[in-house]
């Protein structure tokens, strides 16, 4: 099992990042614009370097480095993780991508179920969660927990219409429900130890959990796990 971590230039404490350093062996490190300042500091040398370097500030003296026009279309993180995707990792871990410019923010969200809907296992994090995308029907349309999982879970409608949608084993339950893009009573849901799933039909959303807790999730039908 191959991973990948892609480090962006999020302004943050970089705490999921060093959680995530100690926890996980990554076989290929992508530091995405200002990503690469962090990763240095943390003496980690990335594999390679996107960006157009309006962030960092200048354009780093290594091999492997893919510098853009910042007149593009697309985002320093989107152009890093279309070539991960191309290099067929087993999974890719986004951090440092979800905080700081909320524009940002929500479109890093968005690549997350862009990449789902193609079948790609993304673990995005933020400085205290993990993001996972769903996307059904297919294999990434469930999410699980083994048992002794605790904290709050929230499951949030990307699509208009989620049809389908399940929780069971948490605070509160859901059978076959119908989830809005435009109600928010997916928000904090909790983990209670026991053994839980989130899973939906058609459509797409967004699973948040605890930082803490992501060696407990098994991501999609076939349970896959980070570690």
């Amino acid at each position: 099992m191959t991973r990948a971590l892609l480090v962006g230039a999020a302004p943050c404490e970089h705490k999921a990042l060093t959680f995530l350093l100690e926890q996980v062996a990554f076989d290929y490190v992508i530091a995405v614009d200002g990503g690469y300042q962090t990763l240095l500091e943390k003496k980690v040398y990335p594999d390679v370097v996107f960006g157009d370097f309006d962030s960092l500030g200048f354009v780093p003296d290594q091999q492997n480095v893919e510098a853009f026009d910042p007149h593009k279309d697309f985002t320093d993180m989107d152009l890093a993780l279309k070539f991960a995707a191309e290099q067929n990792f087993d999974d890719l871990v986004m951090c440092d991508a979800f905080v700081g410019r909320l524009d940002h923010t929500l479109g890093n969200l968005q690549l997350l179920i862009s990449a789902a809907s193609r079948g790609m296992r993304v673990w995005g994090f933020t400085e205290e969660e993990g993001i996972l995308a769903l996307y059904a029907p297919g294999n990434l349309s469930v999410i699980r927990f083994d048992e002794g999982a605790f904290g709050t879970f929230s499951l949030i409608s990307h699509a208009d219409v989620c049809e389908g949608v399940n929780e069971a084993g948490f605070e509160w339950s859901l059978s076959d429900a119908t989830v809005l893009n435009r109600a928010v009573w997916g928000v904090s849901n909790e983990l209670i130890g026991t053994p839980a799933l989130a899973s939906c039909e058609q459509g797409s959303l967004w699973a948040f959990y605890p930082l803490a807790e992501f060696s407990r999730v098994l991501y999609g039908k076939d349970g896959h796990r980070l570690i």
